[in-house]
């Protein structure tokens, strides 16, 4: 290991875990060059105290993955971790994903404290997922990164068949109700938005396209032209200005405006003017 390393700590707790996170250890360093993967299981030297080990990698970590399973997923241990390697990230979740190993689909995840971070399952397609989101957080080529995935997987995938079969039979996937679903893929539908919003407003022309696409239906609404101003924004508020020619908005209005900002800038609207005919609001929300 040298020390500019990009290090990316496993965490599992239980049989099948413990043999996909072995996997994922040996199978890393060939996906990715310069890369220190650990799990605890195998890396932690004989007579070292366990837990003073554990904590010293977690925070020196720059990126976590979660073995989840049916058997293990109301295991405290596994969120204490996932809560470390957040912390030590900066509440970066992105940098955070958990790994469904023997589960059918992401909902199921819907209502525990992972399903704050992007899941994967554990098929071709999650697992091409994770190595991109490591490849953008180690500023890795993604087209490197995606053309060595395509002959290493079939790697991967004969060592996690072998570790289901090794584990054995295990619980059934919690079943999701229909309501749990759709709360679910809301969620997901507004972490994407915020993904996308942030990555845009970061992009000048990407950031003029978003904002003629909000004046265009912010139009729609009032029915007069206007003139905005993005005051201010950031990871934490959005500051805004709108001058109307002669149109008073109507609060319903004013609610529904500020709510397409909200969504498009990924950043709750704080503070904001409106002004029209000579006269001017301010209000801070």
């Amino acid at each position: 290991m040298a020390a500019n390393d990009f290090r990316i700590f496993i965490s599992w707790s239980g049989p099948l875990a413990k043999n996909v996170a072995s996997a994922l250890h040996g199978w890393l360093p060939e996906m990715f060059d310069n890369i220190d993967p650990w799990f605890s299981e195998s890396d932690i030297p004989a007579g070292e105290t366990w837990f003073g080990e554990i904590q010293k990698r977690l925070d020196t970590s720059d990126y976590g993955i979660i073995v989840v399973t049916t058997e293990n997923v109301e295991k405290p241990w596994l969120n204490f971790e996932a809560g470390s390697l957040s912390k030590r990230l900066g509440e970066d979740r992105a940098r955070v994903t958990p790994i469904l190993a023997n589960f059918d689909q992401l909902t199921q995840l819907t209502g525990h404290p992972l399903a704050q971070y992007n899941a994967v399952l554990l098929n071709e397609a999650g697992i091409g997922r994770l190595c991109e989101s490591i490849a953008l957080s180690a500023g890795r080529n993604l087209t490197s990164v995606r053309s060595r995935y395509s002959r290493l997987w079939g790697e991967l995938e004969s060592k996690i068949a072998g570790a289901k079969a090794v584990a054995g039979q295990q619980p059934p996937p919690p079943e999701v109700s229909e309501p749990q679903q759709l709360q679910a893929l809301t969620e997901s539908v507004r972490a994407l938005e915020l993904a996308i919003a942030r990555f845009t407003r970061g992009t000048p022309a990407l950031r003029d396209k978003l904002l003629k696409s909000v004046s265009n239906r912010v139009q729609a609404i009032v029915g007069t032209e206007f003139d905005s101003y993005v005051l201010s924004h950031d990871d934490e508020l959005t500051l805004i200005r709108l001058d109307f020619a002669a149109h008073e908005p109507a609060p319903e209005e004013i609610d529904e405006i500020i709510d397409i900002y909200s969504a498009q800038f990924g950043t709750p609207v704080s503070l904001y003017t409106f002004s029209w005919d000579g006269q001017r609001e301010h209000k801070r929300r």
